[in-house]
């Protein structure tokens, strides 16, 4: 096929056994990955190459662009070329910018204005004082676009800036986790859901609901989770003490930076049970910045549609993805793989994202999903040192 011969002709890199989806190259500690190019022409490559669907290989540094527009609909070359080019950063408000995986996707919104030209709508509900105003992508709360994300309101012309961000999980959810990390059950047309929520702003700081002056800029990182809940406090640079007496130090991946697990019951000495695991893993820039690079959300079963029939499990992990997600456009939010086996077993595992014991227990299906939201290109910025190195000295063996 098309894809198959472009992924031979370009493809020739090691890749993170739990993200065998997609590639990246490891490097030593310091050396930042090259950014891919800015003058790619998104539109013209999508109708060149493959008419509505394409992947977009930059050879020197291993990152897939893929032009995957939005879940469950075909990709829009012109709304494409829109979201990579403009109106999603804002560099006066922290986050600047929000990216998927390896920027598998256009980068989301991070404005009101980018927002509604990316086909987000501001939803009928009022605002909520921790997050700020929900919008939801083409206004319809869905299994396919489990994501609402939360902006402050937009005031006499000058745009909201993001707040928030929520996934819905439909179907199963660890029980043991409602009313402190996952929302009561909530129901939407395509079934019962839970949610899980962080909030982007200090609300003792900010009020996320004035119509009367726009949000200031110029604020400080800050990641809370659950904040109507446990409000838990995710550290925003990994030299906070509080980093290390709460979280268990993970590896660290190319492209997303180390990542970093706590336990509900026991903190950093972690019981491995999913019922009891927190389901938002923090990463960060350890060999750049130190800053909060991005997070994932947790599930501990299948998420991501698959169909198994006409894209077996088979061959090359990025051919496996290319096939469900860009060639029969089943993929949802959730990350671009048919999940993360809780077994220490290749090509996709959980494990691969920790230091030291790994034994996780209690996934209903025995696979785990992830929904990555990044806070910087860490696909551009965020290197790694390769191999058993990836696991700093005292955090355990890597897997």
């Amino acid at each position: 096929s098309l894809i198959k011969n472009l992924f031979k002709s370009t493809i020739g890199m090691t890749m993170p056994q739990s993200y065998g989806s997609l590639p990246t190259q490891e490097t030593e500690p310091g050396v930042d990955v090259v950014p891919a190019s800015e003058d790619v022409d998104i539109s013209a490559t999508i109708k060149k190459v493959m008419g509505k669907t394409a992947i977009i290989v930059s050879l020197g540094v291993g990152i897939v662009v893929a032009s995957f527009a939005l879940p469950g609909s075909s990709p829009d070359p012109d709304r494409l070329t829109l979201l990579s080019k403009s109106g999603s950063s804002d560099a006066e408000h922290w986050p600047p910018s929000l990216h998927t995986l390896f920027n598998v996707a256009p980068p989301y919104p991070v404005t009101t204005a980018a927002a509604s030209e990316a086909g987000w709508v501001k939803i009928d509900e009022p605002c909520n004082p921790l997050l700020g105003e929900a919008w939801l992508l083409q206004g319809e709360r869905a299994r396919n676009s489990s994501a609402t994300l939360y902006f402050s309101p937009e005031v006499e012309g000058t745009p909201g800036h993001v707040t928030g961000i929520e996934v819905d999980y439909y179907g199963y959810i660890e029980d043991k986790l409602v009313g402190t990390y996952f929302s009561e059950a909530k129901t939407a047309k395509d079934g019962t859901y839970h949610s899980v929520s962080l909030a982007l702003r200090d609300i003792e700081k900010y009020d996320l609901c004035d119509t009367k002056k726009p949000l200031a800029g110029g604020n400080d990182a800050h990641v809370a989770l659950s904040p109507d809940m446990a409000n838990t406090m995710v550290p925003s640079i990994e030299t906070d003490p509080e980093l290390e007496s709460s979280w268990k130090e993970g590896s660290c991946l190319v492209g997303m930076g180390t990542h970093w697990f706590t336990d509900a019951v026991s903190g950093k000495d972690l019981t491995l049970k999913t019922e009891n695991t927190v389901p938002i893993v923090p990463m960060y820039n350890t060999y750049g910045d130190k800053k909060i690079a991005g997070v994932f959300f947790m599930a501990t079963d299948r998420k991501q549609n698959w169909d198994f029939e006409a894209c077996p499990i088979e061959g090359s992990p990025m051919e496996v993805v290319t096939c469900n997600c860009f060639v029969q456009k089943n993929c949802n939010f959730w990350d671009k793989s048919p999940g993360l086996l809780e077994a220490l077993e290749p090509p996709f595992y959980m494990c691969a994202n920790m230091c030291g014991d790994c034994a996780f227990s209690g996934t209903k299906d025995g696979y785990f999903s992830t929904m990555h939201w990044f806070f910087q290109d860490a696909a551009a910025t965020v290197s790694c040192p390769s191999g058993k190195e990836k696991c700093r000295e005292g955090a355990g063996e890597a897997h």
